[in-house]
Formats: structure tokens, sequence, C-alpha cells
């Protein structure tokens, strides 16, 4: 158990664990604002590339995160920024060939944009693949890519150029060779001079397993597969797990 009496760093995966159904639900945003309150700071600890979450939009609105990490690979606290991992272009290429190929969808992340590509939906005609993937280099061009996701990635299927492939229950993500959220959690600890000991994880899915690995304290949301449960520390039993989580290790807070 952390030290609560100490500054303890709460680091939250985002979809499906703070944000759910299209919201920050309130209840969630009431526990946070408590917890830092007493001096405790929330890293956001997303799956997504920085370029994939736009805080400008009014549903991501609320939470004044203390420090961020997007995509395992782009980090930020105490003013300054750690951005040094990214897919190689012919990595990112080879994946985009990959999905056109099997007709599934796409999507390229870097730190200032998304780019979309849905050959389920609208597969192009063979003279046009080629157009495609020129669509596709001369974006990776302008934004170098941090991580991507696919619709599936089959199992004997090995990444070419070393990449990280994290299997989820409804797609895949691919990132740079080495990373994922529990070695961007170890990278941030490191940097930052922060014991792991005072460090409580939060999340939803598997691309989560890395961190709860990683992290002495954890907290699975009740919607977790089996898989992230075994690794937790407590596993909410209500909806708003975030906000248990945070009764669980800090006590009654909100009031």
């Amino acid at each position: 158990m952390p030290d609560t009496k100490q500054t303890c760093y709460l680091f939250l995966d985002f979809d499906g664990t703070v944000f759910l159904q299209g919201r920050i639900p309130p209840e969630n945003r009431k526990a946070l604002a408590a917890v830092q309150r007493l001096g405790h700071q929330l890293i956001l600890n997303t799956g997504r590339a920085r370029g994939g979450l736009d805080f400008g939009l009014e549903q991501y609105r609320g939470i004044a995160w203390d420090g961020m990490i997007f995509g395992s690979s782009d980090m930020n606290y105490r003013g300054r920024r750690v951005y040094e991992h990214r897919l190689s272009d012919r990595s990112a290429l080879y994946w985009v060939r990959y999905a056109l190929e099997r007709r599934m969808w796409i999507r390229l992340g870097s730190e200032d944009g998304l780019l979309s590509l849905d050959f389920d939906t609208a597969p192009p005609a063979s003279t046009e693949e080629e157009a495609v993937l020129e669509r596709a280099r001369r974006w990776m061009e302008a934004h170098p890519v941090a991580k991507l996701s696919l619709r599936r990635v089959d199992e004997q299927d090995m990444p070419p150029y070393g990449e990280t492939v994290v299997r989820m229950e409804t797609y895949a993500e691919v990132l740079p060779a080495g990373r994922d959220k529990g070695a961007a959690f170890l990278d941030f600890c490191g940097t930052w001079g922060i014991s792991p000991e005072q460090c409580i994880c939060f999340g939803d899915s598997l691309n989560d397993l890395a961190v709860f690995a990683a992290c002495p304290n954890s907290v699975a949301m009740r919607q977790s597969p089996p898989e992230l449960r075994r690794y937790a520390s407590y596993t909410a039993t209500g909806e708003f797990g975030v906000a248990e989580g945070i009764a669980h290790y800090f006590g009654k807070i909100c009031s």
C-alpha cells in the first residue's frame, strides 16, 4: 500500500476508466478533484497518441492533469516533455499494407493528428491502392507515427521491425519496439524521480496489463478482462471504478 500521508501518483487510463460512455462522469471527476486537493498527482496514461485526444472538446475537459503519457511514448510533466519513441515510416507503411490486404480499418496516431483508413467499409479498387499508400506516405512525412491501431493482428504474423503488438479484446495496437504502458510508467517514474511504491495505476483493458505488472498498486474496472483483474490489487464492483478505487486507498474524501 502507498503511504497516503505522502504524495501519491495516480496513473489513469482514459477510455473505459476515467471516460465512460462519451463523458467523464461527475462521480469520477469529483473523486479525482478531491484526491488532488489533498496534494496527490494525477497522471494521464492513455493508449491514444497525443493527436488522438483533443482536450478542446467539451466531453474531455474537467480534469487538471498534473502529467500525461500518450501512446506509451510521449510524456510531459513539470514543464518538460520527453518524446523519444516513434514507429519508422517503413514500419507504419507495412501495417497500412497489412490492413489494406486484409480489408480492415487502421488508425495512425501522431503527436498532432490522426489518420483513419477504413478499408473494411470502402475498400479501394486495386488501381487505387497505390494512391492510398501514397496518401499514407505523405501524411507520415508531416506526422511521424507514435502508434497505430487496427482491427486485428493475426497470432502467426510476427512484427517485421520488432514492434510491440498488444492484442486487445476488439482490436490490436502496434507500438515502437519495447514500448507499452508498463515501460512508459517506469520511464516516467525514473525520469522524474518518483517511487513506484507511491503510485496507483487504474485501467480496464489488456493494454493495461504491462503497467499493472510494473506498478505495486492497481485498480481494475469491473468490466476488465479476467487477465487484468488477476494482476489488480483491487477490482471495482461498481460502475465508477475510479471513484471506488480512490475510496479504497484514501478513504471517504468526497463530501
